[in-house]
């Protein structure tokens, strides 16, 4: 068999072969009612504003169903050179369906010299949606709560965040839920910190579009960090406002304890501060005043973290009533 098969003459099969695809596709490309979609390009145009955008884009072509000759579907397929149609919307931002039953006649113009005939559209409407650009400013707020210091360290400077404001822009639909503020932390936690810390951090997006775009991508955080030392004093009270007679208070100076860098020369300006007693002309005066650290004056600026040990002071005075005795008020 195999000796037989060698006898054959290979280049004659191969010709015959050749020539009777050849023949079948001349035929099958003769046949006058072969059907088939194309994709017809199509231009969506709205107007020029730029604020407005696509959240889904509508389509780049038009599915269409035709008909034509095997002959007629080729020469479409290697040159055609189809002018889009165009369709306009009016109004972009409503989200009706564009019909597609009016461009049918348009396409059947537009196919004419290709001599193809259009059966119909495989899709009723062209969907989209689209949506307007709403730029906000957005405050940046940095919590240093997850840096430390190392013992002995403290945090002596207040931190500055540059920029302090962003713009961030979105679709309007994008913003539903996102605040004014964008709190940031640091990317490099429980460092113990003796010196000035500086640091970049990314701006995370605040919507869930794609399409947002903010002025700046990164922020800068500093501070100066510096070796401190806690310290004790006492405050003398000064009376000012309506005092009336014989007033007294059960003690004479509030403590108070704080920070300053060490080897600041904080003695003598220490000395200058007093906690300053107001007391109004209402009577009765209140039993007890509580203390509040703005009471205290000339507050240097080297002095780091003030609190108040004696947190309340209580007074004593006398007054006189329309036909009474004196009457005490004590602690």
């Amino acid at each position: 068999m195999w000796q037989l098969v060698k006898t054959w003459d290979w280049k004659a099969i191969l010709v015959c072969l050749l020539t009777s695809i050849a023949v079948w596709m001349l035929n099958a490309l003769n046949e006058p009612n072969y059907t088939t979609t194309i994709n017809y390009p199509i231009t969506i145009k709205t107007s020029s504003n730029d604020s407005i955008v696509a959240l889904e884009a509508p389509p780049d072509y038009l599915p269409v169903n035709v008909s034509g000759s095997g002959w007629q579907l080729l020469r479409y397929s290697f040159y055609a050179n189809l002018k889009p149609i165009t369709a306009h919307l009016q109004n972009p931002l409503e989200s009706r369906p564009l019909p597609t039953q009016p461009y049918l006649q348009i396409l059947s113009d537009m196919l004419k010299e290709s001599r193809l005939k259009v059966l119909g559209l495989r899709q009723d409407s062209i969907r989209f949606k689209y949506d307007k650009l709403e730029t906000r400013l957005i405050k940046i707020i940095f919590d240093s709560s997850r840096l430390n210091t190392a013992n002995g360290y403290l945090k002596v400077s207040p931190v500055k965040v540059e920029p302090q404001w962003i713009k961030v822009t979105a679709p309007r639909t994008a913003w539903a839920g996102v605040g004014q503020t964008l709190m940031l932390i640091s990317q490099n936690p429980n460092e113990s910190l003796r010196s000035k810390y500086t640091e970049f951090i990314d701006i995370p997006a605040l919507t869930k579009s794609s399409l947002e775009r903010r002025n700046v991508a990164q922020i800068a955080v500093e501070f100066d960090v510096a070796a401190c030392e806690s310290k004790e004093m006492k405050l003398p009270i000064k009376l000012n406002g309506f005092i009336p007679k014989n007033l007294k208070t059960n003690v004479e100076a509030v403590k108070m304890r704080f920070f300053v860098r060490r080897g600041y020369a904080a003695d003598e300006i220490m000395q200058k501060m007093y906690y300053e007693l107001t007391l109004s002309d209402k009577s009765p005066l209140p039993e007890q005043l509580p203390t509040h650290i703005k009471h205290v004056k000339n507050l240097f600026k080297g002095c780091l973290y003030p609190q108040l040990i004696t947190d309340t002071i209580r007074i004593q005075y006398d007054r006189k009533k329309k036909n009474s005795r004196h009457n005490g008020r004590y602690w």
